[in-house]
């Protein structure tokens, strides 16, 4: 049996963040699909705004970057400025 892949595939994602001003903080957040490195799965390792793996990544750099970048095969894809204003 031969599976096709979906030539359209779909993401939905709601995401709701509270954020406190007191808190040192991060540049953004990512979502990583498909294999993660054993060494990003290891307790106190964090994967972080940049993802892991080889797969897809979605990167919402935010910070002084104010952008969006799709991420294949560790190559960036596409990038579009966000106004996060």
């Amino acid at each position: 049996m031969r599976l096709n892949p979906n030539p359209n595939p779909t993401l939905t994602l709601t995401l709701t963040l509270t954020l406190t001003l007191t808190l040192a903080g991060g540049e953004g957040l990512s979502i990583s699909y498909g294999d993660i490195p054993e060494a990003a799965l290891k307790e106190g390792v964090s994967v972080g705004e940049r993802g892991a793996g080889r797969g897809l990544r979605l990167l919402l750099r935010t910070y002084v970057h104010n952008q969006l970048v799709v991420m294949w095969d560790n190559v960036i894809m596409h990038t579009v400025a966000v106004d996060l204003g």
